[in-house]
């Protein structure tokens, strides 16, 4: 049939007029703090001095690590255990660096050393009489971190074993002897354990042991990357029933996706430049990690989401062009669960899909709570309701889409624990709690001193002032005596250099 302008016209008004209907009308999600889930453990990078050639500088860190404004709010570092002892000293710079900043560090080997290996697979296997002597070279590598003052908080056994063209190659049967004959060993150095991390999260590779308790005592954490999902992947990927209840940690330890080229990039070893296209085209795929990152804490009731390298040109820094050395919209989609979602809190029920193509995920810890809505359709209102949210008289909202990052949008007022806001057209927005009585959203991470020299700025910037304070006196509440600011400011001490996210109340005493 042929299609006039006139038809074209009223088609124009007809979406129009519905994307209006969408905009005005608003669904309801109530947020039940009294029903939890799993603990967050943080969010990551993977840092691969000798396949990328470079190592994080100190600009990188920071913006990876830290927790201002700009910055992504990582928690976590992966590191590789190489196969070669003289390679090891590489991996130390950066972990004592997040260490050192409150995070953890954890490993992962490809491959054991040449001595212990016999064909196989795809490539090659590690000997099975030799089980125990790869045992102790991970141990070794555990011991060389922590002498040299980085502490492995875990350590894998196998990266991807069902991949295997370029390293190791575990059928399940072998990561099953593996797991209940010695990976317990693997704790010899105060290191928690992690299974073999299946790059398609294939359960095949963990069934066995969830089914044998035996087995199952010997490692703390499930490892899985998500290659075989992306944003039209149902949630049954995400979900595994045989694990709930099993009082293992799932850790997602390594995934990314790619800005163009998504049908030639599925492991990224086609060099096409890693250059975004479009910023619009940038976001809308960047936004897929943020609707990852919901479904693996939502769906997957993961506590722990890492993504690959953290400085690459798909990664969350930017490594060329006119951009590098800056945080790409994939790492501030990221930052809006890292930054405010930190370790310790922990999920709670809220509605997950109160709108077609509109996903919510809710987290507390103590009275902090924060909301993260990821919006995946055109601009679209929310009614919340957060019952028994303990003094919280308005909640703090950012925003990033494809005109905004980590963008604060000010105050949202709620009333007996209810509120009402929009959402960007294709947007990941975080709402965090501020209560009257509230001292800091950091204190139960990293106290603050009793006492000393603090410099305080808002989020956009501002100087609200130097302050001395004197032991016994509320920092939180001296600083809002100064200042008409409210809600969230960064508070540095001019000692230690340390910054931390306080929360002044609503009115200074």
């Amino acid at each position: 049939m042929k299609t006039t302008t006139a038809h074209r016209t009223l088609g124009s008004l007809a979406t129009l007029a519905l994307i209006a209907a969408g905009a005005a009308s608003a669904q309801s999600v109530t947020v039940d703090l009294n029903t939890t889930y799993q603990t967050i453990r943080g969010f990551g990078g993977m840092n691969h001095r000798v396949w990328t050639g470079y190592d994080l500088n100190a600009s990188d860190r920071n913006l990876a690590f830290g927790n201002g404004p700009g910055q992504i709010g990582m928690t976590v570092l992966r590191i590789w255990v190489s196969d070669q002892e003289s390679q090891w000293a590489l991996e130390v710079p950066t972990a004592k660096d997040v260490i050192a900043r409150g995070g953890i560090v954890y490993a992962t080997p490809w491959s054991p050393p040449s001595s212990m290996r016999i064909p196989g697979g795809n490539n090659f296997k590690l000997d099975p009489s030799k089980y125990a002597a790869f045992a102790a070279h991970l141990n070794k590598f555990a011991k060389y971190m922590k002498d040299n003052g980085a502490p492995l908080y875990a350590i894998s056994f196998a990266n991807e074993p069902d991949w295997c063209y370029d390293w190791t190659c575990w059928t399940t049967t072998e990561v099953y002897n593996f797991t209940k004959n010695h990976a317990a060993t693997l704790r010899e150095h105060g290191t928690k354990v992690i299974t073999a991390e299946s790059f398609r999260y294939d359960k095949n590779y963990y069934n066995q042991v969830l089914n044998d308790a035996s087995a199952l005592k010997n490692i703390d954490i499930i490892g899985a990357h998500f290659y075989a999902s992306d944003a039209k992947t149902a949630n049954s990927f995400f979900q595994y029933p045989l694990a709930d209840g099993k009082g293992k940690e799932r850790w997602m330890t390594e995934h990314y996706t790619e800005s163009k080229g998504d049908a030639d990039m599925w492991r990224g070893y086609i060099n096409t430049g890693d250059q975004d296209q479009t910023p619009k085209m940038d976001t809308v795929r960047a936004l897929d990690v943020a609707y990852e990152i919901h479904r693996a804490l939502v769906e997957g009731q993961f506590n722990n989401y890492t993504w690959w390298y953290i400085r690459r040109d798909y990664g969350p820094i930017k490594n060329s062009g006119a951009n590098a050395g800056k945080v790409s919209k994939r790492g501030h989609c990221m930052a809006q669960y890292a930054r405010f979602v930190r370790p310790g809190f922990v999920r709670v029920s809220a509605t997950k899909e109160p709108a077609a193509h509109m996903y919510v995920s809710a987290f507390k810890k103590g009275d902090s709570v924060v909301v993260a809505v990821v919006n995946r359709n055109v601009q679209r209102k929310l009614d919340f309701t957060v019952p028994l949210a303990k003094g919280i008289v308005s909640w703090r909202k950012y925003t990033t889409s494809s005109s905004k990052s980590v963008q604060d949008e000010g105050l949202v007022t709620a009333t007996n624990g209810a509120f009402s806001t929009s959402f960007d057209q294709e947007s990941i927005t975080t709402l965090v709690g501020v209560s009257t009585g509230s001292a800091s959203v950091d204190r139960e991470i990293r106290p603050f001193p009793a006492s000393g020299s603090f410099r305080a700025t808002s989020l956009d910037g501002r100087d609200l002032g130097t302050l001395r304070i004197e032991p016994g006196q509320d920092l939180a509440n001296a600083i809002a005596r100064t200042t008409s600011v409210r809600g969230l400011v960064l508070v540095r001490s001019l000692e230690s250099g340390e910054t931390w996210r306080m929360l002044l109340p609503e009115s200074g005493r």
